[in-house]
């Protein structure tokens, strides 16, 4: 709760803000006198026994019973927002409902009504009348604050496709015409794009542009029974609803379940182009029938698909965390310290290592977050957050990075987003759930 300091502060002080404002009014106001404030407000003493726009005027024990109740309701949610793991949006936007309900339930205790005081100037006369306070606006702004802040997904990356189901067992069986065939040249794969997302084509939708397809084929993996297959030699039309597309578009494409498989066969497709002939003694490779595997039947070898271990790793000096943009890369956005791990060392290792290198900087306390597949780069991603362990003062790698800053959470110039683990561990810092 200590985090979260500043939203009971702010709905205190709008509480006060909007307490003052309605003895003011009555001070200084006759009972429906109006005062020019702008071309478009004014100030205005108005009494409402009702509710909203005077619903139940005429029933002030039943109003005041509604107003407890909601009051109440609204601070049972604060409580449990603010002290569990939701974002800035909803954390702002129940602090600000619950403010503005205290404010006005405060009215039906003292008064048995409520003081409106603003007046805004639409042009129309039914609105014209409707007269509000500062706690109507906080419940309103609040209100729609909530929604926004519950439409982000928490805590949710690429591969969280729930409650959608992802097997990777090597279950090989061969293809029908419903069965998704995933296809790609260098960097890009073949899909359609929809208004409601992106779609891969079908085996009937490329049966024709190459006979030997089902045959051809290699199983990959199965969604909510749906089977995934790699398919190779195809003969694009040119005028075809299947394009080409980069395969940075996964990261924000929906259905997220279809963009995580078309990640993940990215990731497999790459593998078996690059284990086409043994790398012992040269000779072509083969798919084995019982494991996901390439068998070299002239020397024996086997390989499995190639995961990479790396760290993301989140370095903070009390309400600061280090920030860093990568020099030489595509990826233009903010993110935290990265780097593979070593032969011959542990996790913890890399992880001071690769901020001594890239920052100049040594770190304590380090504590595992959580992991994530990264199927962009082969790469299984393990989070960490450490604390500086000395001076701040950076020493950058300018191979590895085009800068390095210390950032506070208010200060962050980052927002939530779906696809990655460095995303989740900022936004966790930002909203001082870290």
């Amino acid at each position: 709760m200590k985090k979260n300091k500043f939203y009971p502060l702010g709905g205190t002080t709008v509480f006060l803000v909007d307490q003052w404002a309605k003895h003011y009014v009555e001070k200084n106001l006759k009972m429906g006198e109006k005062r020019k404030l702008t071309e478009k407000l004014e100030l205005r003493r108005i009494h409402n026994p009702g509710i909203c726009l005077g619903v139940f005027a005429n029933n002030p024990k039943k109003v005041k019973k509604l107003t407890e109740v909601g009051t109440g309701i609204v601070t049972v949610i604060q409580m449990l927002t603010l002290l569990g793991n939701s974002n800035i949006l909803r954390k702002t936007g129940i602090t600000l409902a619950a403010a503005g309900a205290w404010s006005n339930l405060t009215d039906r205790y003292h008064k048995e009504k409520v003081v409106d005081y603003i007046g805004v100037k639409t042009g129309k006369e039914k609105l014209d009348q409707v007269t509000y306070n500062l706690g109507d606006f906080a419940i309103g702004a609040g209100g729609v604050l909530w929604v926004l802040g519950s439409m982000f997904k928490e805590g949710i990356m690429i591969q969280d496709i729930q409650p959608h189901q992802f097997d990777n067992q090597y279950r090989p069986c061969p293809p029908d015409a419903q069965s998704y065939a995933l296809y790609y040249e260098g960097q890009s794969a073949l899909l359609k794009k929809r208004k409601d997302g992106i779609d891969f084509p079908r085996f009937r939708d490329l049966e024709r542009l190459n006979e030997e397809i089902y045959e051809e084929a290699v199983y990959l993996f199965t969604i909510d029974e749906e089977r995934f297959y790699l398919v190779q030699n195809i003969s694009r039309e040119r005028l075809s609803e299947f394009t080409m597309e980069n395969k940075e578009s996964f990261r924000y494409a929906e259905p997220q379940y279809l963009a995580f498989a078309g990640i993940t066969g990215y990731q497999l497709n790459t593998w078996y182009r690059n284990r086409k002939f043994c790398g012992r003694c040269g000779h072509k490779m083969r798919h084995d029938e019982k494991e996901r595997m390439m068998r070299c039947d002239h020397c024996g070898n086997m390989e499995f698909p190639k995961i990479c271990p790396a760290v993301i790793i989140g370095v903070t000096d009390g309400d600061k965390i280090l920030m860093s943009k990568y020099a030489g890369r595509a990826y233009k956005k903010y993110a935290l310290l990265a780097g593979f791990t070593e032969i011959g060392e542990t996790i913890e290792e890399t992880v001071q290592r690769e901020v001594m290198e890239e920052v100049g900087l040594k770190v304590k306390n380090i504590r595992y977050y959580k992991s994530q597949p990264w199927s962009f780069s082969d790469t299984l991603l393990m989070g960490f957050y450490c604390d500086l362990d000395g001076e701040e003062e950076i020493t950058l790698d300018r191979e590895e990075l085009a800068l390095a800053e210390w950032f506070r959470r208010d200060e962050i110039p980052v927002e939530p987003s779906r696809d990655s683990l460095t995303n989740e561990m900022i936004i966790k810092f930002k909203n001082g759930e870290v």
